[in-house]
């Protein structure tokens, strides 16, 4: 990734003439100036300069004359010009020889500048010779602790490391960094080299945690001694995005690869090598964002880069070819791809040989044009041969290995041989998992997140093979697998928050607690139109994603997070009652004939005498949007949304279909049960389950106890929350135009406030007072006073975010209860791009939040200075810790409800309480009627303070609510795991 490139400096030249001594200095000095800026075809152009006229004054083998061309030798080698590089080295060694000899350390010197020259052009054999013979005479010369001994033992490792022997390269890179650490210190350009060589070679070998961090470290030190638009910061620059694109990070890879770019263009201008290698990782990134344009122009730019500099007998050649070939088989067009492909197969094969990483890369994408042309047996040799050339380099557990297979199952299953397809499939899951497992502890949750969704192809491939075949070890690991991803970011993010809480050291401590105020200081700046802020919320999210990093780091148990994820299909089936069933519901995506994808959603049932899963495949997706758009609990009355009133919905039986699509396929497994724990996914989530119409208009719920969970392991985990609430906060009865300055005298307005001052525009509506919230939060205070229960109640004027915000850490209570309106704003509402930010933003959890005192005037964008705009965001929530709190109801419209994002599932209020820290949310999938929900409010609170678990008192007030009134008054809320 990156290599050891020495700068000369030229000596005093003592010459008689004056004048021309004078001139020679200009000349070397512009030199040095131009390739410090790295800015090489000028720096050859005044060293050709200068070699001309001290030829003309001076023998060949005076030392100014020799220095003059190893520094044109330097600038060519720097531009990619190697074949004069070659040629000006050995120029210069032949005069040393001849002047001093091949035991001088000038011979030694140039023999690696000829080693660097040979490994370009892939003269393997050569540049071993040329680096040993090096670090041997420099070794006589002056022993080993000295600068040059480590140059050259690092061009022996950066050889080494291009040749997949990892092991001799680590030794090497570990010992010259030492020699500069001691000799140099650690902020020389020596030992920066050194640390991107061996972030580099973590990279190589899939230490990724390790790469990013080596890089990040690496380029705040080069940022800081050698400046923000120095060469050899963009260079580190351009490696991080690397490790950002392979963990499929790729908004966070396009930004870092931009800036490594700009600085480029800025000192070498847009004809470099290193220019049109970031060019092309940066036109890959744009390929991954489906912007195929603008990822080819860049590829083509490369590609006259790549000629002018380095011939199209070149390694970086082959890859422009390689790369435009790959983007029209992705784009759909057929432009002499096959050709190309040929041309950089053939091209690597002379350069590197067969066993070389970029030739199984090729490799790859020729088989993926032989399947578009429907060649399948030759596509299938060309895979095997590509999964041998990759086993062999780097063994099977990296994620180029599992693209390759995920390719090769996908083959398989185009051509209806499903045994082989399951098959790759299981071992696709296998190492997957494995690379999953061991990103956990360094990845945030937007990371982990960007990387379960990049790999949704690979993650579907059992599922679109069980569909044909039924293999028991595939079903097996496919539950497993549902069990390890479904909500992991969510996982992983609840996991660090507690372990922070529970921390005793003071440096972590304080670091969460700046964590914590930066990421709330974040949320808020992110609510303003960009325009507004005064803060750039770009840097603060640097800041705040470092310091996760940091936390995660930090925590030794936070380390060993990978138990806490070891559980196991066996450890559900063992923890299910005889009577009870788990459901995985899932959503993947399957190839067609005509090379589209689409997605279809399948279930696997679990019981307890079950020796392996059932796989059943359900529908595809378009029928269940068909038969959804008959649900019928849609239109909303006098409900909690702020939303025009409208008629009641009908109740009559129109939502059959989706009985039909769903449920009756699982029917003949379920004779027996009468319990039935499910994790829903996909569009599933905004299902309704209990009222789902069954025989003889019945509904679901009437046969079974359905119990919702983010995924069925929450069976094998014992739910330890028996006892009635200690402890609840209330929110309800709520005045939309105005709130309290003291909020009872406990809590103080938001440090922040005035970040986000006038950041929501007007808007035309506004929020109504609901009367039956303050019957709600009343009747349920009532009861919690008579049992001497712990109660903060918030109602009026003083039911504020910044009383939300007195709930944070230990003291969060037991139970949360809003009684309010709630939004959640689709993301179509974003393309119009009109209203206020939070309307209009592409993050899903700035569109769905809660209405608070003093709502009405945040919704238009009037709130005082100092004050809060009462619009509390499902992205403000992330940032609180409730370590202590069991269950959120979020008594509100559509509080369930949000953006849908794979196993991840809904992107809303529901996952920010998640998030934040507690066990039990109860939500609504629509637009909730007042008072029927404050008779279910009042029923469920009832049910719990008389000893019944959390979900028991649910289950029976459905079952109450079932028998007074059509299943549009109860049914909307849902109580989630």
């Amino acid at each position: 990734m990156i290599r050891k490139i020495l700068v000369f400096t030229l000596p005093v030249l003592l010459l008689s003439t004056v004048v021309f001594a004078q001139e020679q200095k200009i000349l070397q000095d512009s030199m040095q100036y131009y390739f410090n800026k790295g800015n090489f075809v000028t720096a050859i152009f005044w060293a050709e300069k200068n070699v001309a006229a001290l030829k003309q004054k001076v023998a060949v083998t005076d030392t100014s004359y020799i220095a003059a061309m190893n520094n044109l030798g330097e600038s060519y080698f720097s531009n990619g010009n190697y074949k004069e590089a070659k040629t000006t080295f050995k120029e210069v060694i032949t005069i040393i020889k001849n002047k001093e000899g091949e035991k001088s350390a000038a011979y030694a010197m140039q023999l690696d500048n000829l080693g660097n020259v040979a490994e370009k052009l892939a003269e393997w054999a050569d540049a071993e010779n040329y680096f040993l013979s090096a670090v041997k005479i420099q070794k006589e010369i002056s022993g080993e602790d000295n600068v040059a001994y480590a140059n050259y033992i690092t061009s022996l490792a950066v050889l080494y490391r291009l040749q997949s022997k990892y092991t001799e390269a680590e030794s090497l890179y570990l010992k010259a960094g030492a020699i500069f650490k001691n000799t140099e210190g650690e902020e020389s350009a020596d030992y920066l080299t050194f640390k991107n060589n061996l972030a580099g070679l973590y990279y190589a070998t899939g230490k990724l945690a390790l790469a990013e961090k080596t890089f990040i470290e690496t380029a705040a030190i080069k940022r800081k001694v050698f400046g923000a638009e120095s060469f050899d910061y963009g260079h580190t620059l351009s490696n991080l995005g690397v490790v950002y694109y392979v963990l499929g990070n790729f908004l966070a890879a396009e930004t870092v690869f931009d800036k490594a770019i700009s600085i480029f263009e800025k000192t070498t201008g847009d004809k470099n090598p290193q220019y049109a290698l970031t060019e092309g990782l940066l036109a890959s990134t744009y390929q991954q964002l489906l912007e195929y344009s603008r990822a080819e122009k860049l590829i083509r730019h490369q590609m006259s880069v790549n000629e002018i500099t380095v011939g199209k007998n070149s390694a970086e050649y082959a890859t422009s070819l390689n790369n435009l070939a790959f983007l029209y088989i992705k784009s759909g067009k057929d432009s002499a791809t096959e050709m190309m492909l040929k041309e950089s197969l053939e091209t690597r094969r002379k350069l590197f040989g067969t066993n070389n990483t970029d030739y199984a890369i090729t490799l790859n994408n020729l088989a993926l044009y032989y399947t578009r042309k429907k060649s399948f047996t030759v596509a299938d040799s060309l895979y095997k041969e590509a999964l041998s050339v990759r086993k062999n380099i780097s063994g099977e557990t990296n994620q180029d290995y599992i693209n390759l297979i995920s390719n090769q199952c996908e083959l398989y299953l185009l051509t209806k041989n499903y045994a082989a397809a399951s098959k790759a499939a299981l071992k696709n899951l296998a190492v997957e998992e494995f690379l999953l497992l061991n990103k956990l502890d360094f990845l945030t949750e937007s990371q982990l997140i960007a990387h379960v969704k990049n790999n949704e192809t690979p993650f579907s491939m059992p599922y679109s093979s069980l569909a044909h075949y039924n293999l028991p070890d595939l079903l097996k690991a496919a539950y497993n697998n549902r069990l390890l991803i479904n909500g992991i970011a969510i996982q992983n993010t609840s996991v660090l928050s507690k372990e922070m809480l529970q921390s005793k050291d003071s440096i972590t401590v304080n670091l969460w607690k700046n964590y914590k105020s930066n990421k709330s200081l974040l949320n808020k700046t992110l609510t303003q139109p960009v325009t507004a802020r005064v803060i750039n919320s770009d840097s603060l999210a640097d800041v705040t994603i470092q310091q996760e990093k940091d936390l995660m780091h930090q925590s030794e148990s936070f380390r060993n997070i990978k138990e806490k994820f070891n559980i196991t299909w066996q450890d559900v089936r063992n923890n299910l009652a005889p009577a009870e069933a788990a459901i995985e519901f899932i959503r993947f995506k399957e190839i067609g004939n005509d090379f589209n994808y689409n997605f279809y959603y399948a279930a696997m049932v679990l019981r307890p005498k079950d020796s392996v899963p059932v796989f059943i495949k359900l529908f595809e997706e378009s029928a269940l949007k068909a038969a959804l758009k008959s649900f019928a609990y849609k239109e909303p009355i006098v409900t909690r949304s702020g939303k025009p009133i409208n008629k009641i919905p009908s109740t009559k039986n129109t939502t059959s279909g989706v009985y039909h699509l769903i449920w009756q396929p699982l029917e003949p497994y379920l004779s027996n049960v009468t319990t039935v724990y499910f994790a829903p996914d996909g569009l599933l989530h905004n299902i309704a389950f209990a009222a789902i119409p069954g025989k003889n208009g019945s509904v679901l719920c009437d046969t079974y106890s359905l119990i919702q969970v983010t995924s069925t392991r929450q069976v094998a985990i014992k739910d330890t929350y028996q006892k009635p609430p200690a402890s609840i906060a209330l929110f309800g009865g709520i005045d939309y135009n105005k709130q309290s300055a003291d909020t009872a005298g406990i809590v103080k307005p938001y440090q922040y406030s005035y970040v986000y001052q006038q950041s929501r525009s007007s808007a035309p509506d506004s929020f109504v007072y609901l009367p039956g919230t303050l019957k709600e939060v009343a009747g349920i205070k009532k009861n919690m006073d008579l049992q001497k229960k712990n109660v903060s109640f918030y109602i009026g004027d003083k039911a504020t975010e910044a009383a939300f915000r007195s709930l944070d850490g230990e003291a969060s209570p037991e139970v949360i209860h809003f009684a309010t309106h709630g939004f959640t704003i689709p993301d179509t509402a974003t393309k119009k791009n009109i209203g206020s930010v939070f309307k209009i933003s592409d993050n899903p959890l700035l569109r769905s939040g809660l209405v608070l005192a003093g709502g009405n005037k945040g919704w238009k964008g009037r709130s005082p200075a100092g004050e809060d705009d009462g619009i509390l965001t499902a992205l403000e929530i992330t940032a609180a810790s409730l370590p202590n709190t069991q269950l959120a109801v979020l008594s509100a419209c559509e509080t369930g409800t949000g953006e849908l994002r794979g196993s991840e599932g809904v992107f809303g209020l529901q996952r920010a309480f998640k998030i934040a820290g507690v066990n039990y949310i109860m939500a609504s999938l629509w637009q909730v009627p007042d008072k029927e929900t404050a008779e279910f409010m009042h029923i469920f609170y009832s049910n719990r303070l008389a000893g019944k678990s959390t979900r028991q008192a649910f289950l029976t007030t459905q079952q109450f609510m079932r028998k007074k009134y059509p299943p549009y008054y109860w049914a909307a809320f849902t109580l989630v795991q």
